[in-house]
């Protein structure tokens, strides 16, 4: 399924479960797809109305914008959330995915009910240094052969990790959602960056996934889905 947006892009997304359950939309992160959580998807759509959708130049879907930011990330899941007359939902973010859910509550405050938040950062210095450089290179090295559309393409996307979904710390003490925030005891946003994002959401709790990294969605996706899902249903009232 796809929907157009207001600049023309299409949207490619999908759906699971009951339509009369509590929804729950998850973004993918930087490079990915909705395929990343398709194991995600099948412990959840027992209870919750699943959506899942590629970030426009991701996937299947198309951009028609010269570059990508969260100007257009957010306007286009609120679009999606229109497309599919959702009065208020659940939202689950990965990485750049959680950047866009906190900017979507905070821009929509309400028409988000809880957040889960998979390492979000705020800007660029929020990432660890050896992985910032790792970038700045791969940046460097896709400039070179940007005249080829599938690196143009990438490169686009690349670049999403040096924007920020403009957010200040005061501006995340105004969001009141219940907000679940899990990393990786190895995840490369620092340590001292995400506790700062958590000490600025009033109503959030943290978890820090003893040896696991950044990739915990992929590593360990039904422990993952087990913790989420045990805060979702507590928020949404909800009992197995």
């Amino acid at each position: 399924m796809e929907f157009t947006t207001a600049d023309n892009s299409r949207i490619a997304y999908n759906t699971y479960g009951n339509p009369t359950n509590p929804p729950l939309v998850i973004i993918h992160g930087n490079s990915g797809s909705q395929k990343n959580f398709k194991k995600h998807v099948a412990d959840y759509q027992d209870r919750y109305w699943v959506i899942t959708y590629d970030d426009r130049g991701h996937g299947a879907s198309t951009n028609t914008q010269t570059k990508i930011t969260y100007v257009e990330l957010t306007a286009d899941l609120e679009e999606l959330r229109q497309h599919l007359a959702i009065p208020i939902w659940n939202i689950l973010g990965y990485s750049d995915g959680a950047n866009v859910a906190l900017r979507f509550t905070y821009q929509y405050p309400m028409r988000t009910r809880t957040l889960v938040l998979s390492a979000p950062n705020l800007n660029f210095l929020g990432i660890i240094l050896p992985i910032r450089i790792l970038a700045l290179f791969a940046v460097w090295l896709l400039t070179i052969f940007r005249w080829l559309p599938p690196v143009r393409r990438q490169l686009r996307r690349l670049k999403i990790m040096f924007e920020t979904p403009m957010l200040s710390w005061q501006d995340l003490e105004t969001i009141q959602q219940p907000a679940l925030i899990i990393v990786g005891q190895y995840d490369f946003i620092s340590s001292s960056h995400t506790a700062t994002i958590a000490n600025h959401l009033p109503n959030s709790q943290l978890i820090t996934l003893p040896h696991r990294s950044h990739l915990v969605i992929f590593t360990a996706p039904h422990y993952f889905t087990k913790l989420t899902k045990q805060f979702l249903n507590k928020e949404n009232h909800i009992h197995d």
